[in-house]
């Protein structure tokens, strides 16, 4: 038998030699920008025309023009527009969700576990993994929200989900119940039921926290800039366990250093504009723009302007560091 004959028998029956790969070539997952002003015009669209049963569905996914199925291979983003007087039903997912309010007024809020957390602009919420969710929106303007999920890790395993029966959730706990009885001071006698609580991070304490440390440390982190990292409320650690969730200001003029990581950072532009170097590649964005960066890619972040610009990051970090596969390079 010749070679050419073996590789044809090993491939009749679905094999193949691992000293001739073939089949189609993967391409590569590179550094991609995604224009702010193209997704907010077609959720605009969107929102003028799908209402009823769909409305749950609308929203705007990016998607890598190398991976036509998602934005990367393992965490994910999608821009929401929930409309006045609607409410969703209420519904667990295996796979954890945030939430990044970009555009949100009183009346507006997100229900999990039977506590209704408001939606302002700035805020961060989350929901872990099986935890009851659904959002409601009682205002009189559009509430819209990055959502960040780990869909395409949870995707190696089984994307388990499931209704609520009877629709909707009652609220049982009071405003702010979590805030007080999970902060820094405790009730000896209420503990938490899930490990990772849901939890709602308000912009006006969160601003707080990032103008203190830049009076503190004007330059900050070398490599990330004056950033602030969304703590577990029960642990101190990451914010979730699959994911970190963080803040970073990147003030006037200046150019962090380069580094790399095997994980996966995506970005979105809550304010100012910048420069994202990638792999020699400049990504210029500006606020409301969405950037992923995979994993092992040398990248640095650049303020040519004279005003502060601030950069929300979502990334697979924690995943990564709890199977003990989590590297990073520094230059």
């Amino acid at each position: 038998m010749t070679l050419a004959e073996l590789e044809e028998l090993i491939k009749e029956r679905h094999l193949l030699g691992h000293w001739y790969p073939e089949g189609p070539t993967k391409k590569p997952l590179t550094p991609y920008l995604w224009k702010g002003s193209d997704i907010f015009a077609a959720l605009t669209r969107a929102a003028n025309l799908i209402g009823g049963a769909a409305a749950g569905g609308r929203q705007i996914q990016p998607r890598h023009p190398n991976l036509p199925w998602g934005m990367s291979n393992t965490i994910h983003c999608t821009v929401r527009c929930v409309m006045p007087g609607e409410r969703a039903r209420a519904h667990r997912t295996i796979e954890s969700k945030t939430l990044f309010v970009i555009s949100g007024s009183a009346g507006a809020s997100f229900i999990a576990e039977g506590e209704a957390f408001p939606m302002e602009e700035g805020d961060l919420l989350t929901a872990p993994s099986w935890a009851w969710q659904e959002y409601a929106n009682e205002s009189n303007e559009p509430t819209i929200w990055l959502e960040g999920l780990e869909d395409r890790l949870v995707g190696f395993g089984a994307a388990i989900e499931e209704d609520l029966p009877g629709a909707q959730q009652s609220v049982t706990k009071l405003d702010g119940f979590s805030a007080r009885t999970l902060g820094h001071v405790r009730p000896s006698w209420i503990k938490s039921e899930p490990q990772t609580p849901p939890r709602r991070y308000a912009w006006r304490d969160t601003e707080i926290a990032l103008r203190a440390l830049k009076e503190s440390n004007r330059e900050g982190d070398p490599y990330d800039g004056v950033c602030l990292l969304y703590a577990n409320p029960m642990t101190g650690g990451s914010t979730l366990p699959t994911r970190s969730l963080g803040l970073q200001l990147v003030t006037p003029s200046l150019r962090t250093g380069s580094h790399r990581h095997n994980c996966t950072t995506i970005y979105y532009a809550f304010r100012g504009q910048g420069v994202t170097l990638a792999d020699e590649e400049e990504l210029e964005w500006t606020e409301g723009d969405v950037l992923m960066i995979p994993p092992w890619t040398w990248h640095s972040h650049e303020n040519r302007t004279g005003d502060e610009a601030i950069l929300f990051s979502i990334s697979d970090r924690p995943a990564m560091a709890a199977l003990q596969l989590y590297r990073e390079e520094r230059r």
